[in-house]
């Protein structure tokens, strides 16, 4: 993996346990502004430059709105306590699932630790049911000749899940 990006950074120990054979690592914050905190941009030159690895790619972005980072151009995105950090601060912590399945190249993976429910609603499952239409049956059905105009008969996409779960604990939160 070359490319990291953080959901909602803020601070810089992401930095010091990713991988050294992550080449860059992209920012991406809580602040309903988009603009990384100060503090943040500190701590994570501090830890740049301690552990001598990743270049941190420092960019004012909105967690929920990664429009600064192009489509499958990241090879790991990680979450870490990030979607309970944007309720609480107006951001769409549903849209920022769909963004790192957006920015993840084919093969990507998506490390998160949250909360399991988020009021009410369950951030596993939700993950877990992200799916996109399969863009080779439209491609099939039109190619066979078949009338796409037909409202009596209508085909449901064939839909496939965003991500594969490769495991996951369900850890409770311990004082």
């Amino acid at each position: 993996a070359d490319v990291c990006l953080q959901l909602g950074t803020e601070d810089g120990r992401p930095v010091t346990f990713i991988p050294r054979t992550i080449e860059t690592f992209i920012t991406s914050t809580v602040e309903p502004d988009g603009v990384l905190p100060i503090s943040v941009r500190r701590q994570l030159t501090q830890q740049e430059k301690n552990r001598g690895a990743a270049r941190v790619s420092m960019v004012d972005q909105r967690a929920d709105d990664l429009k600064d980072t192009p489509d499958e151009s990241v090879d790991v995105v990680i979450s870490l306590q990030a979607a309970a950090r944007m309720k609480e601060k107006g951001l769409d912590w549903k849209k920022s699932v769909q963004e790192a399945a957006r920015v993840l190249k084919p093969g990507g993976r998506f490390l998160f630790v949250e909360q399991t429910d988020l009021d009410g609603e369950n951030y596993l499952e939700y993950v877990g049911n992200l799916g996109v239409a399969d863009p080779d049956t439209e491609i099939q059905n039109t190619e066979e000749g078949e009338d796409m105009g037909n409202d009596d008969e209508t085909e449901e996409d064939e839909s496939f899940p965003t991500f594969e779960c490769l495991g996951y604990d369900d850890v409770d939160l311990v004082l």
